[in-house]
């Protein structure tokens, strides 16, 4: 697997909390030693863990220490031996069974303890698994959403620059409501176009830019249809006139001069 979808698979979060078959551990000290970088989110995955815990944590109540205590007293007292029996055990040596009863249950009840706090351990770590999934689906919306704004972004932060010029494209004849700007940044060699109305084309049409330069066949540039507001376009150096026309889809090597939409003096 790729280091993306190991990252997004989970194996990372049942490594750390021991949810994995031996095989799948194998699996993930590869992947490890593969990906460097994993060792780090594997860090970031122990640290977030532990204080998913802490945050979780139960404090018990201040009776708990007397409660365990006056337990581990009531049935001491009732499995104490007879006093000829405790004699004769002390006579061979052997230890006071009163201690060792109430050790006895003592050491139960801090059984039936851990067990319950693996019980609430395992169903809190099964919980941070599916809180983690979801902060990753989530991060995974956000990096989408953010990849298909940024090209808007940086149009916006084009047309602001100081260094960039607004053409008004002059409209022909026959597309007399064409309303287009050409904003151009020389120093930036970048151009965007500006689309506030353009005429319709059929599916087998397309917009297509060109360079106009005095003694130089038109040049052709970059090829559009899908009419956005903001179409990054083209820059050509040393160009007097940008023009638009309606071509095939694909584009032309000469423009169609009846289908002239419009130009801009730059």
């Amino acid at each position: 697997m790729r280091i993306e979808e190991i990252r997004a698979s989970g194996l990372l979060e049942q490594y750390v909390l021991g949810e994995l078959t031996m095989q799948e551990m194998r699996e993930v000290d590869l992947y490890l030693t593969k990906y460097p970088d994993l060792s780090l989110d594997l860090r970031k995955i122990e640290d977030s863990l532990q204080l998913f815990a802490r945050e979780k944590a139960i404090t018990p109540p201040p009776a708990l220490e007397r409660s365990i205590l006056d337990f581990v007293t009531q049935h001491g007292d009732k499995t104490k031996p007879p006093a000829d029996s405790a004699a004769g055990n002390n006579a061979k040596g052997n230890t006071d069974t009163k201690g060792g009863s109430g050790l006895s249950w003592l050491t139960g009840l801090l059984a039936l303890a851990a067990a319950g706090l693996a019980v609430l351990y395992f169903t809190t770590s099964s919980a941070y698994g599916d809180l983690q999934r979801e902060h990753d689906r989530a991060i995974a919306a956000c990096d989408s959403l953010e990849l298909v704004r940024k090209p808007q972004i940086d149009a916006l932060e084009m047309m602001s620059a100081p260094t960039t010029r607004r053409v008004l494209f002059a409209a022909t004849d026959a597309y007399p409501s064409t309303r287009l700007y050409l904003h151009t940044d020389e120093r930036g060699e970048a151009n965007l176009l500006q689309a506030v109305n353009l005429p319709p084309i059929d599916n087998d049409q397309a917009y297509q830019l060109w360079s106009l330069k005095d003694g130089v066949a038109p040049i052709p540039l970059t090829v559009f249809d899908d009419g956005n507001v903001l179409i990054p376009v083209d820059y050509e150096a040393g160009t007097g006139t940008y023009a638009i026309t309606i071509e095939a889809a694909g584009g032309a090597t000469s423009p169609t001069l009846s289908r002239l939409i419009g130009t801009a003096g730059v």
